[in-house]
């Protein structure tokens, strides 16, 4: 079972892909949550490993130069 990448939250998530696809507050706040829901359903050991490679692959998002 692969870990989950530590100190990187939804809304650092969240504020990667709202700059690059625009997006409103009402959509900033509906991935939030479905980004909470998937680092929960990552944490959890009995999931599968999907859910831990999506969520470190979103979590990665954060650390890349942005695009002026």
């Amino acid at each position: 079972m692969s870990e989950i990448i530590k100190n990187v939250y939804p809304e650092d998530i969240v504020s990667v892909l709202s700059y690059n696809a625009k997006t409103t507050t009402e959509e900033n706040r509906q991935l939030e949550d479905a980004l909470y829901w998937l680092k929960a359903a990552a944490e959890n050991d009995l999931n599968k490993d999907y859910f831990r490679t999506l969520y470190n692959t979103l979590a990665r998002l954060p650390f890349m130069p942005k695009e002026d």
